[in-house]
């Protein structure tokens, strides 16, 4: 059809197009238009047969890293020519005789002078390294300025991919993408490492044959020579473009079936009368989940979104959507009747707002059919100002927000050749810069650390979809900041939503014409809302949900982990009650029982062991003690160890969780993480340290009490606790004895408590630090590591027997430079009386503030 003859001809293929939009909604419509007749079906979708228990077939999934199996080899870059895209800070310590082409934060996110290398007669580089020192993100360093370098690097990397896009599919040049110091302290990836890992796998899917991998490391930008190589090696067909190295281990992702969505007996998310302030609340797949809780629950719903209702004239805005959509060729009509010169491009953006518009209203007035209370306010998510506004005015109008759904998003498929850096710039700014304004909005009115945040993101993206590196960026960063965030204990999670039928971006008839080309599943409405009522029916289980059917993973060739390598869990409460751990009102502080770290320590090595199997011996790595465990009188403690075996068996991930209960027994906050900590097998025991060797026969300068049973202060022990004798202070660092109490010794949980209050004595012996006429009083914050030969809580009368007596060795606290409340032991060690140890620390962290 020619559409550039007449104004007739291009009004009857208008007509046409409307007709197909509406075909894609799951309606035949029969058109004539200037001699042009067609009938447009909907497209086919094969019927499914539901799963077990009437449910669809869509399941929840996270992912894990697996290790790969054996040495991973590394392509040397030894005569290569190489160019390093990253920050000016990082590239003096790049090889000589490599590229260099920095990305200037403050050059301003869209002015990446790249293309410019690229063209000034030089051959195309054999390998491009894009370098980022993740050690300049904190967990929420893409909700601050930190996104902004992230941001550069990333659209800079986009603008030499698509210069060089010849030359990749050709294989002439590779791409590796390295986030050096990837991982938070927490143990888990950095969340800008989701920037780049959703950008490689999107690209990956465009060029299959391309060597396209982004890089996680936990070493420095100094070693990404020696680590880049890694990324050059061609992986198994089914392989994701993404690799993680942490501790040597080179590991790579995989989707693992969920077995429960929400932690047993978790409160739910969402509860009736709270206010969740919604971005794109209004309209698509987040108007449908919220549309469904006004009929579950009835909650108060703001949703902020961009389009200006006033823009529309009333009369469209009252219509029902398949009048709207009816009008569309009338309108297109009446706009070329007019002749103000806008061409079809600018009429069809100007209705699909009067859509959007109309989308709206209706969706209110039907949230509120159902009992719900929703609000619409126009603001935009790219102005930190307009949302810091709309965030006051919701503040003004409930009092509070309980809940923050971030569902806002575009989307631009197309391939990496069509699109600007302007617009891969925009959708990836969308998500993120638009989380941004809304977490600092939240942060300066002091609310950031207690209001909810659920973030609607891609499947797509975790395996990576052609034609959307920018999405699949977006997506992925938002699903490692949710994880990232409830690691630090903030109440975030995120789901990955596979595509709706009929609704929001995949609402198109073009959508469920690529569906059925691949045999993907498109999401029923009354099943999308059932999963996401499954998933806010308690605390997530894990914070990064992905959604899927088989005929994704099939299409797409997700690698999955399979079932008998799957990581095991296991979940055991502790015991807070004062009349059945009766040793918690002889450790208080602040004047209320608590329980000591170490005593949290070994629950957890007494859990972990369960998994690890049996072994004589314990390793306790990047232990961090995060907030303290107390008993009140009278109230129902409730804390528990959560124990998660690693992919691959190589150890297991340990945190201790808990619930703030109120006198009246309502629980005020779920899930308050006190430690955390990875557990690994011992086989041998630790030799002796040459530090505490010398310091147990060096000759005492003077003996001292010990100040945590005999002196004032915020901690205050005594029965069980009171077991350090001989506390004598060397020049060089403290010994004691170590007495075991008849108490203990008679206590039903003395297998437990006895190596506990062992490592609690050693703490306490190394962090004595006479300052003239007081000991200030330290607590443990983090420990590097820790060897234990104690029984992890499960020895007998023997293990105790070699606890008696056992000899407690220090080193000096070192202050810490820049924390003067701090102190740093390099080495404590306990042996017993034949001179092996039972308890090795390395770098201890302890704070105070007395």
């Amino acid at each position: 059809m020619n559409t550039k003859n007449s104004n007739t001809s291009l009004a009857g293929a208008v007509e046409l197009l409307a007709g197909v939009h509406l075909a894609g909604g799951g309606k035949e419509q029969r058109l004539k238009q200037g001699g042009i007749a067609a009938v447009v079906r909907p497209p086919a979708v094969p019927r499914l047969e539901p799963a077990a228990a009437g449910r669809g077939p869509a399941g929840f999934y996270h992912m894990e890293l697996l290790p790969e199996n054996g040495a991973v080899p590394a392509a040397t870059l030894e005569g290569r020519r190489v160019a390093v895209l990253g920050d000016p800070r990082d590239l003096p310590s790049l090889r000589p005789g490599w590229t260099a082409w920095p990305v200037p934060r403050d050059a301003g996110r869209l002015l990446p002078d790249v293309t410019g290398h690229l063209v000034r007669g030089d051959a195309p580089p054999d390998v491009v390294l894009a370098v980022i020192d993740g050690a300049r993100f904190p967990a929420d360093g893409l909700l601050g300025d930190a996104l902004d370098e992230g941001q550069a690097l990333l659209n800079a990397l986009f603008a030499a991919c698509k210069e060089l896009y010849a030359s990749l599919g050709a294989e002439r040049t590779h791409v590796v993408a390295v986030v050096c110091n990837a991982w938070l302290p927490d143990g888990v990836p950095n969340p800008v490492t989701g920037l780049f890992g959703g950008f490689a796998k999107s690209l990956a899917r465009d060029l299959p044959k391309a060597r396209i991998t982004a890089l996680h490391t936990d070493t420095g930008v100094a070693e990404v020579a020696e680590v880049a190589g890694l990324g050059l090696v061609r992986p198994a067909d089914n392989a994701l473009a993404e690799l993680f190295v942490r501790g040597g281990v080179v590991s790579r992702p995989r989707l693992v079936p969920t077995a429960a969505v929400t932690r047993s007996g978790s409160p739910p998310v969402l509860k009736e009368g709270m206010v969740i302030l919604a971005t794109g609340g209004a309209r698509g797949v987040t108007a449908a989940l919220l549309e469904d809780l006004a009929g579950r629950c009835r909650v108060k719903v703001v949703a902020l979104g961009r389009t200006a209702l006033e823009r529309t004239p009333p009369e469209l805005l009252e219509m029902d959507a398949d009048s709207l959509a009816a009008h569309e060729a009338a309108f297109y009509r009446n706009a070329l009747a007019r002749k103000d010169g806008s061409t079809i491009k600018d009429l069809k953006r100007q209705f699909q707002s009067h859509v959007a518009a109309n989308e709206i209203v209706q969706n209110v007035k039907r949230f509120r059919s159902l009992g719900g209370q929703l609000d619409y306010l126009a603001a935009d998510l790219a102005d930190g100002t307009e949302v810091d506004r709309a965030v006051g005015a919701v503040l003004e109008r409930h009092g509070r927000i309980d809940l923050v759904v971030h569902g806002a998003g575009t989307q631009i498929s197309r391939a990496m050749t069509g699109k600007t850096v302007a617009e891969f710039d925009s959708v990836v700014a969308t998500k993120l810069a638009g989380l941004r304004h809304l977490y600092q909005a939240l942060a300066r009115r002091g609310l950031a650390a207690t209001v909810g945040v659920h973030i609607l993101t891609s499947a797509f993206s975790f395996w990576g979809n052609d034609g959307q590196p920018d999405y699949g960026a977006a997506n992925e960063a938002l699903n490692r900041l949710a994880e990232a965030m409830a690691a630090a204990g903030r109440p975030w999670s995120s789901l990955a939503w596979l595509g709706w039928a009929g609704v929001g971006m995949t609402r198109g008839s073009e959508y469920a014409a690529l569906a059925e080309q691949r045999n993907l599943y498109p999401l029923p409405r009354q099943e999308g809302q059932e999963l996401f009522a499954a998933l806010m029916g308690g605390t997530p289980a894990h914070a990064a949900n992905i959604l899927a059917t088989p005929r994704e993973i099939a299409y797409y060739r997700v690698p999955l982990l399979e079932e008998s390598r799957a990581p095991r869990a296991r979940i055991e409460p502790i015991e807070l009650s004062l009349e059945r751990a009766g040793y918690l009102k002889q450790h208080l502080v602040a004047g209320v029982p608590t329980m000591p770290g170490a005593v949290e320590l070994m629950h957890a090595t007494h859990t972990a062991s369960a998994l690890l199997g049996d072994s004589p011996g314990m390793e306790v790595r990047d232990a961090q003690f995060l907030s303290f465990l107390k008993s009140h009188p009278g109230r129902d403690g409730r804390a528990r160890v959560i124990a998660k075996a690693e992919a691959g068996g190589q150890g297991v991930r340990v945190a201790i969780e808990s619930d703030f209960v109120h006198p009246s027994g309502r629980v005020l906050r779920t899930d308050m993480r006190n430690f955390e900590a990875r557990m690994l097998p011992l086989v041998r025991p630790d030799a002796l340290p040459d530090e505490a060797d010398e310091l147990s026969r060096s000759r005492p300068g003077f003996f001292v009490l010990d100040p945590y049973v005999h002196g004032p202060g915020h901690v205050a022990l005594s029965g069980v606790f009171d077991c350090l004798r001989n506390i004598a202070i060397h020049e060089l660092g403290q010994t004691a004895t170590f007495e075991l109490s008849p108490e203990l010794r008679s206590s039903p949980q003395a297998a437990l408590l006895g190596p506990a209050i062992l490592l609690d004595a050693l703490w306490r012996l190394a962090v004595i630090r006479p300052q003239g006429s007081r000991i200030p009083l330290y607590v443990p914050v983090r420990s590097h590591r820790v060897a234990l030969w104690t029984g992890h809580g499960t020895g007998g009368t023997e293990t105790l027997h070699r606890l008696a007596g056992a000899r407690l060795i220090a080193t000096r606290p070192e202050p810490v430079a820049g924390s003067p409340a701090s102190v740093l032991i390099r080495h404590a060690v306990a042996v017993d009386a034949q001179g092996s140890v039972l308890v090795a620390n390395i770098d201890i962290l302890a704070t105070t503030n007395s």
